[in-house]
């Protein structure tokens, strides 16, 4: 899963940016702590990955290609792969299809006509339904059971599960952060680099 998800982001930003950017992104994406703990110690937490980057390579895809036989392929591609994500894992699925729709409106946004825009949208959100209905023969008893248990377990409050806890150790090199030290690092030796060529 690690190496297929860093080969896809190769290969997807490759057709946008020179070599050196997509492998300098792509190593930055291997080497981020959270991929690197999760593939050694919970594969749960990233065995959804690939399927992740699939669907959104080919929900931009879908997105901004006008040739109707390549849409339809990329449509199908999108489908199953927001299904396997769904399949892989159920409970990260939710946040998964979430970045699926924000990168979907952020490819619409400012690269299709107007006219288009609210059908390509429509079009985007049946893919992610289609994935949905497909999952609901392992969801749905999943949900069965958690209503059944409903009266036993504890209820926290909705605004704690909606609002996030920020704290400056999340957005350092740690166990599970996003790993900006790194990223700025990368920038300020790229500042460097370029300064000194100038």
């Amino acid at each position: 899963c690690d190496l297929a998800s860093v080969i896809l982001i190769f290969r997807w930003l490759r057709e946008k940016f020179t070599y050196q950017i997509a492998f300098l992104t792509a190593l930055l994406f291997e080497l981020s702590s959270p991929l690197m703990v999760h593939t050694h110690k919970h594969v749960m937490f990233i065995i959804y990955m690939p399927f992740l980057i699939t669907a959104m390579w080919s929900a931009e895809k879908y997105l901004l290609t006008e040739d109707g036989k390549k849409r339809l392929k990329h449509r199908i591609i999108m489908i199953i792969a927001a299904f396997l994500v769904i399949m892989c894992n159920y409970f990260f699925a939710v946040s998964a299809l979430f970045a699926v729709c924000v990168f979907g409106a952020a490819t619409l946004f400012g690269n299709v006509d107007r006219a288009l825009m609210l059908s390509r949208a429509a079009g985007y959100a049946v893919n992610l339904l289609i994935s949905l209905f497909m999952s609901a023969i392992l969801v749905v008893p999943v949900m069965d059971v958690i209503f059944q248990n409903r009266a036993a377990s504890t209820h926290p409050a909705l605004s704690t599960l909606l609002t996030p806890k920020f704290g400056g150790v999340s957005f350092l090199y740690g166990f599970d952060s996003i790993g900006l030290t790194a990223v700025f690092m990368a920038a300020v030796m790229f500042a460097i680099i370029r300064g000194s060529r100038d």
